[in-house]
């Protein structure tokens, strides 16, 4: 911690002293408050990623023992973030083939395409949700994703959108070679065709035009340069009507001087997608569509016929028309559109719970008046836990958890998260045999208004809730509890050290343990930390604050326990943000028999820590 030299009035004027000292308390002040703002990531930040998913690939490749050369891919236009996060989404495309198709586990959630302009923060962090995919594989940690340093590029090295989809393009094509997929078919080239068929004809209706257009008839015997040749058609209509619209245009396509694959057609055919999802925000629209059952049997000639279909449809937006268009702003999320998701989830596990036979009634809930997005974005964390344990049990594999991420959370990243609660639900229900529509892309949803996060955070209480009854006895235990408890620790070290605080380890060693320790003592402890918690951020300059301490029922169990701890991790990462610290503590092994006892001795032990944190007790 920084040691800012005392102020000696004797040796200054008396005026001078006095200003001297309010300009050091001021920075002093001010200091957390700027380090709560969370730097935006680069090109270059997402690019370092993008580098490392690439050494990922080659360990897995060498691995399987893959010779191979590594492929190298030429961009000749130039390339903005969502063309980029598009790509990223063609990769986690790949990965769930795979687990579905090689590898016999369940498939994973892809996130939709958001109604919203794509920031390299968003790309960064589904290129790093890549990497744990990838990571789970090869059987490894996750978590270790996360606490890999991805380092810094020189200055002179700054990257842009076109260098971070270029190193993409490429892992992507050594992804196939890699995982032993069969790489892009024609007919997979003709699915991605039907949803860009299906933007065009949307964006026909927006603007009321006659819907009745032609289909041109099928070609026969052409080849994916043909193919190739009508999409880059569609881009140049694109471009057309994203300059009647008084958009930045697409960069006109470019036509690689080299044997043309299905993947150069897949590749134009994702920019298409991503231009015309552009062009719906544009308009102030969002609307997703079910994704195309998968096709066989396709050739150029289909996708050749689809892709001059959609080029036909797309209205040019012409100036001397009539534009039908909606505020931006209303596309912005808030507590009222992730409260319409998470009533959405609560309809869904409510029937899954009835295909289960389970009749558990789910504990009471209470309502916690000023919370934050925060809050509820580890309440989501906590439930996407569940559903990962949840899913272990079904035999449909584990899913990359996200953490925490050390920034302030915005209400988008909240909706983000409960679509995917949403997606990753329906596919356990889609186990079942059981059809089942998403919220985002339901005609039957409900709309709300006046939210809050508090509101929001009740329901997702009910989801975790829920799902405990589903879990039941296999649900989580004290294993569980005490590897979150750990990371507990690790967090408060990072915390003592950042502020130059000293702990010393008789506080984690010299703690009795009691045998007789119920689950009960345990929650009544957790809110003890939880107490000091928010005793020490008010000690910080944060206000405004709420205990959202789980009051104890009747009985006790280790699922309660867990979530009260979940809640414990929000608020320390919450500080950390606050205080700037920007440093992830390493996810503990899992661990085996454990005890409440076990649980409730390191908790004691953090709550020591703590009381000398605050001054309460010597160290």
């Amino acid at each position: 911690m920084t040691r800012y030299p005392t102020i000696a009035s004797s040796n200054l004027p008396a005026r001078a002293a006095t200003h001297a000292a309010i300009c050091l308390i001021l920075c002093l002040v001010a200091l957390p408050l700027r380090a709560s703002v969370s730097v935006e990531k680069t090109p270059s930040d997402v690019y370092r990623q993008v580098t490392l998913l690439a050494e990922d690939v080659k360990m897995l490749r060498r691995k399987n023992r893959i010779d191979l050369p590594w492929p190298e891919v030429e961009i000749g236009a130039s390339r903005q973030p969502r063309h980029v996060f598009q790509k990223a989404l063609e990769i986690l495309e790949k990965i769930n083939s795979y687990r579905i198709n090689i590898a016999r586990t369940g498939g994973i959630t892809i996130p939709r395409y958001p109604g919203r302009d794509i920031t390299p923060n968003e790309v960064y962090s589904v290129v790093v949700r890549l990497r744990q995919e990838l990571a789970l594989l090869v059987k490894r940690d996750a978590d270790e994703i996360l606490l890999q340093d991805p380092g810094h590029l020189p200055a002179s090295e700054t990257r842009t959108p076109s260098d971070v989809y270029r190193a993409l393009s490429e892992v992507s094509i050594a992804l196939d070679q890699t995982l032993g997929l069969r790489g892009i078919t024609p007919s997979e080239v003709y699915t991605r065709s039907l949803k860009v068929l299906a933007l065009a004809k949307f964006l026909r209706r927006s603007q009321n035009l006659p819907p009745d257009v032609q289909k041109p008839p099928r070609p026969s015997g052409r080849l994916p340069n043909h193919a190739l040749k009508a999409v880059h058609g569609l881009l140049e209509r694109i471009r057309q009507a994203e300059h009647n619209l008084w958009m930045k245009p697409l960069a006109p396509p470019h036509l690689p001087k080299r044997v043309i694959t299905p993947s150069d057609v897949y590749d134009a055919m994702g920019v298409a997608m991503a231009e015309l999802q552009s062009i719906q925000y544009r308009l102030g629209l969002e609307r997703d569509f079910p994704d195309p059952a998968p096709q066989t049997g396709k050739t150029p000639d289909d996708v050749i016929q689809n892709t001059l279909w959609a080029t036909r449809l797309l209205p040019l937006f012409r100036l001397d028309q009539p534009l039908r268009q909606y505020n931006r702003a209303t596309l912005r999320k808030t507590p009222n559109d992730v409260f319409s998701v998470t009533e959405f989830i609560l309809t869904r596990l409510q029937q899954y719970r009835r295909l289960r036979g389970v009749q558990t009634p789910p504990r009471k809930v209470q309502r916690i008046p000023g919370l934050k997005p925060q809050h509820v974005y580890g309440k989501g964390l906590e439930i996407m836990e569940k559903v990962d344990v949840l899913r272990q049990q079904l035999g449909m594999g584990p899913i990359a958890v996200p953490r925490y991420p050390l920034r302030t959370i915005t209400p988008s990243e909240v909706f983000d998260l409960a679509l995917r609660l949403d997606q990753e639900l329906a596919l356990i229900h889609q186990r079942e045999g059981v059809r089942a529509i998403t919220w985002n892309i339901s005609t039957d949803i409900r709309e709300y208004q006046d939210k809050q996060p508090s509101d929001v955070f009740l329901n997702m209480q009910r989801i975790s809730l829920l799902l405990d009854t589903v879990l039941g006895s296999e649900g989580f235990t004290p294993d569980d509890v005490f590897r979150e408890v750990l990371t507990i620790r690790e967090e408060l070290i990072l915390i003592s050290e950042a502020l130059d605080e000293s702990i010393p380890r008789t506080v984690w060693q010299d703690v009795p343990f009691r045998p007789e320790t119920e689950p009960g003592d345990v929650l009544v402890k957790a809110r003890e930390v939880l107490g000091l918690i928010l005793e020490a951020k008010r000690r910080a300059g944060m206000f405004n604050l709420r205990n959202i301490a789980i009051r104890p029922e009747s009985v006790v169990t280790p699922s309660d326990v867990f979530n009260q701890v979940r809640l414990i991790e929000t608020e320390l990462t919450e500080f950390k943000v606050f205080l700037g610290i920007d440093t992830l503590p390493p996810r503990p092994p899992k661990q085996e028999g454990k005890s409440p006892a076990h649980v409730l001795q390191m908790l004691e032990g953090i709550t020591g820590a703590l009381r000398i944190f605050l001054h309460r007790e010597q160290a």
